[in-house]
């Protein structure tokens, strides 16, 4: 036996398989939930939760080894989530406290641009404006790949908020501490 519905505009008896109400021509519409339209957002909402749950979970494990931890020059630290925290709640306040300052970082190298470095929580600025990369600059950053651990002296300059980065410009000091072992180099 056919399972049965009844038209949401003229109350007709239909057959679940009808795609027109026979008595007024109505269209069966598909619920609302086995929708394209609706199946697509359901699948961008959840890539963002998964995609904000991973970089939350990164910054953690950065600041579990260290990693986005400055310490200032007067040897007072502060994690970088703490320094966007309180731009978050007053720029005015972060950018007047931090910015200027002397600070050193322990950062994994997440992302090596042709201006910046980065990782989860900071961001270095090697070439702009008010920086111009010296001999040694060039050879301290052709040798750092994704995954090296490096420690970096220089003023903050810039304050991201959204426990997004903290940018360090004028460096005047960068040690690699742990190299990545790039395995996909194979001698011959």
């Amino acid at each position: 036996m056919a399972k049965l519905t009844h038209c949401k505009v003229c109350g007709t008896e239909l057959s679940n398989g009808a795609k027109i109400c026979p008595q007024c021509g109505q269209p069966r519409r598909k619920p609302f939930y086995r929708r394209i339209w609706f199946i697509l957002l359901v699948i961008i909402v959840a890539l963002n939760a998964v995609r904000s749950f991973n970089a939350a979970r990164n910054e953690r494990l950065h600041e579990q080894n260290g990693y986005g931890i400055f310490t200032l020059a007067d040897g007072t630290q502060i994690s970088a989530r703490d320094i966007n925290a309180l731009y978050d709640e007053s720029p005015v306040a972060a950018k007047n406290t931090y910015a200027g300052q002397t600070a050193t970082v322990t950062m994994e190298v997440t992302s090596i641009s042709d201006w910046a470095i980065e990782d989860y929580t900071s961001l270095i600025r090697f070439s702009y404006s008010d920086y111009t990369l010296t001999r040694w600059d060039y050879n301290a950053l052709s040798s750092l790949r994704e995954g090296d651990v490096i420690r970096v002296t220089g003023t903050i300059e810039n304050i991201g908020g959204g426990n997004w980065y903290i940018e360090l410009s004028r460096i005047t000091s960068l040690k690699k501490i742990q190299q990545t072992t790039d395995t996909s180099e194979s001698s011959t």
